[in-house]
């Protein structure tokens, strides 16, 4: 995923404020770049242009997948499959459907903006993928529990795994462990930094907690909207 120029403004009163300003930024294919900077620094709204939630106003944000160049300004419905199909989200509130179990949380986004109801196949592989990454985050005896009688740790991990289920080229993840105690969060993001890696995928992790940065390769900070010099990941 590459970032060139990036900026974007937004009204204030009778003005303008700029929430990014002149932003470079990249990261490569099994890399985990860190992000952290104070709030109101703009990392969400960096983190909405890469999953192209936002258009910025000007530069180029792109994501290279598949032999291919994607747009991530694109907009509309085509930003719509963007996220579908090439890109993996893990906010802060997991936003589990109460009334799903767990193995369907990860099924249902395979259905996502599907206009037909999907083959007997597909619905077959959904369910091994879904099998494959329950196991990977340690929730396979989970499978068939509601979300609402989760731990937040529990609910933490099927977050994850939901966010890997389409195989996305990019992960971005903003403060996935805020609301988890500290060694809940530990044992999240580790396995953050594991599945990642597995996956093979590109990931913008952004977090306050300056111990959880030592999964990434590299680690800029955001402050008033300008990217901070990279620098090496605190030792694990």
């Amino acid at each position: 995923m590459e970032l060139s120029g990036i900026v974007l403004d937004i009204a204030d009163g009778a003005g303008r404020r700029r929430l990014l300003d002149h932003v470079d930024l990249d990261v490569r294919s099994g890399e985990i770049l860190g992000v952290t900077g104070p709030s109101g620094s703009g990392k969400s709204t960096l983190l909405a242009v890469a999953g192209a939630l936002a258009a910025p106003d000007s530069g180029r944000a792109v994501l290279h997948a598949g032999g291919r160049e994607i747009d991530l300004a694109a907009g509309g419905a085509a930003a719509a499959r963007i996220r579908r199909d090439h890109i993996g989200l893990v906010f802060q509130q997991d936003n589990l459907i109460p009334s799903l179990r767990v193995r369907e949380q990860l099924e249902l986004m395979t259905r996502l903006d599907r206009v037909l109801p999907p083959s007997r196949a597909a619905r077959r592989a959904a369910r091994e993928r879904a099998g494959e990454l329950l196991d990977a985050v340690g929730l396979a005896d989970l499978a068939e529990r509601r979300a609402g009688a989760l731990s937040g740790g529990q609910r933490a991990r099927v977050n994850l795994a939901r966010a890997l289920m389409n195989r996305p080229e990019l992960i971005l993840a903003d403060e996935p462990t805020a609301a988890l105690d500290r060694d809940s969060a530990a044992r999240v993001t580790e396995l953050l930094g594991a599945v990642v890696r597995e996956a093979g995928a590109a990931a913008l992790y952004v977090t306050h907690d300056l111990d959880q940065l030592h999964i990434a390769d590299r680690v800029v900070g955001l402050v008033d909207g300008r990217v901070t010099a990279a620098q090496p990941a605190a030792a694990g």
